[in-house]
């Protein structure tokens, strides 16, 4: 009779242990899925904004002006690389082209290339950097 009271708690603790084991899988499931979502809202906020795009592509028309060039090339896909969050879920290739659209007036620059859609990768205009239109 007290070997079978003695399995008997084995049997119940084992038991327990399967149920903790079961448990601890699903608590590692929901911390790995917790953290994964994290990552991808922290994408979202990491993703570059208008300012982003416009003081890098400030930065590159300046630096070409500095270097004495009178025209320089700039492709939406490589801005975007040197702003970051590009290629990736979280990029901002849209307001990236956008940005670059609004500096055409006063650059008088001109679209080398466009995809269809007008805001993909793509996208490339040549800035003049002499006799600049002022705002």
């Amino acid at each position: 009779m007290n070997e079978e009271k003695v399995m008997v708690e084995i049997l119940l603790k084992m038991g327990r242990l399967e149920a903790t084991v079961d448990d601890l899988k699903i608590k590692v499931e929901e911390l790995e899925l917790s953290i994964e979502n994290n990552k991808n809202n922290q994408r979202v906020s990491d993703a570059p904004n208008k300012e982003s795009f416009i003081t890098e592509l400030e930065n590159q028309l300046s630096l070409a002006r500095d270097e004495g060039k009178n025209s320089v090339k700039i492709n939406a896909g490589e801005l975007h690389r040197a702003v970051g969050s590009y290629p990736g879920p979280s990029h901002r290739m849209p307001s990236c082209v956008s940005v670059m659209r609004s500096f055409i007036d006063k650059y008088n620059g001109k679209i080398i290339d466009s995809p269809e859609s007008g805001m993909g990768a793509r996208f490339t205009v040549e800035y003049l950097l002499e006799n600049i239109t002022e705002d």
